[in-house]
């Protein structure tokens, strides 16, 4: 049996990736899209607790924890919106070890280099890249249904700012380079992304839930809280259950994948689980607030809009869920 429960030491591991977030990331920072996740003290000391190279075996330079771990720090990232550039870091971390490329790996875990995630521009002609939340000498990771893929800042041309969706990341295009072979990877890597971006999405959509349910006990409509309403209330389970269903499928892939017992489609189909619910709860978080959930001074519309631009990060989930049960049903018939 598979126990999908954190054990003691990981239950500490979490606290302590939960205190200092809470200190070093208090939601309050992102108000009015004031853009303070990659303040370079803090990245120094992301680096120098290990984060970088959490999965990383002791001797290539990391703390030599697994996946299991590296889903607990990132599920407590999404609670509160750090900047997509520490997974994107932690990916390219695991990227040039891979690739045996020992520099690029001690510069990413000393904090010396930072990675951002570029997603291809679709529908462009030339191709064009938007580079998120991407500062001029970062690395790029690029996520493709294909595979993975590095980019040094210098293979490409002058970037052009572009209005984000997500007002506290910043969002840039800029023309697409050739592809190179040596600095592309496929399975690993890219089944370790999705399981992690499903760990940003889970505590995204944890933290809209707690949200929704303390303003809920707050707020009181003819003398009582709305909480106290049958839809008020049975949209707080919803939210709940959806948390629980997330939380649990990325439990088991997670251990499925660190044991290598998985099956191929399992981080695809857990990062879609998970996307449902960041995006539904954050959409029934602003509901609870009412007209107050619209505006920019409440954090409910955060949520909402992080929820979007990681839906367009990871494998094409749906193609995956869609393959695994043709296939599943490919089998009955057989």
């Amino acid at each position: 049996m598979v126990d999908l429960l954190p054990d003691p030491e990981q239950r500490q591991i979490e606290e302590s990736f939960a205190a200092f977030i809470a200190t070093e990331f208090p939601i309050d920072r992102l108000r009015g899209g004031e853009e303070r996740n990659r303040d370079g003290d803090q990245w120094q000391r992301i680096a120098d607790l290990g984060w970088l190279g959490l999965g990383i075996p002791e001797g290539a330079g990391g703390v030599g924890l697994s996946l299991a771990e590296e889903t607990l720090l990132f599920r407590a990232c999404g609670r509160a919106l750090v900047t997509p550039s520490l997974l994107a870091s932690v990916l390219a971390a695991h990227m040039a070890r891979e690739l045996e490329d020992h520099g690029l790996l001690n510069g990413l875990l000393r904090g010396e280099r930072r990675a951002a995630f570029a997603l291809p521009l679709p529908a462009s002609r030339p191709p064009k890249l938007l580079l998120l939340d991407a500062q001029p000498e970062d690395l790029l990771l690029l996520l493709t249904p294909f595979g993975v893929r590095l980019i040094e800042p210098s293979e490409l041309g002058a970037p052009e700012d572009v209005d984000p969706f997500d007002g506290t990341l910043t969002l840039a295009q800029v023309d697409a380079p050739r592809a190179d072979p040596a600095t592309t990877r496929t399975a690993s890597v890219q089944r370790r992304a999705d399981l992690l971006l499903a760990a940003l999405q889970v505590g995204a959509a944890e933290a809209a839930r707690d949200m929704a349910v303390a303003y809920a006990k707050d707020r009181e409509q003819f003398g009582q809280p709305i909480g106290a309403f049958q839809a008020v209330k049975h949209h707080c389970a919803d939210m709940a259950v959806r948390c629980e269903a997330a939380g649990a499928q990325l439990a088991f892939a997670t251990c499925a994948e660190r044991d290598s017992i998985g099956e191929a489609e399992g981080p695809a189909q857990t990062l879609l689980i998970a996307r449902d619910a960041a995006l539904r709860n954050a959409a029934v978080n602003i509901q609870v607030h009412g007209g107050l959930g619209f505006t920019a001074e409440c954090h409910a519309q955060l949520y909402m809009k992080r929820a979007q631009v990681l839906a367009q990060l990871g494998s094409d989930a749906r193609r995956a869920l869609i393959a695994a049960l043709r296939d599943a049903n490919a089998s009955r018939v057989a």
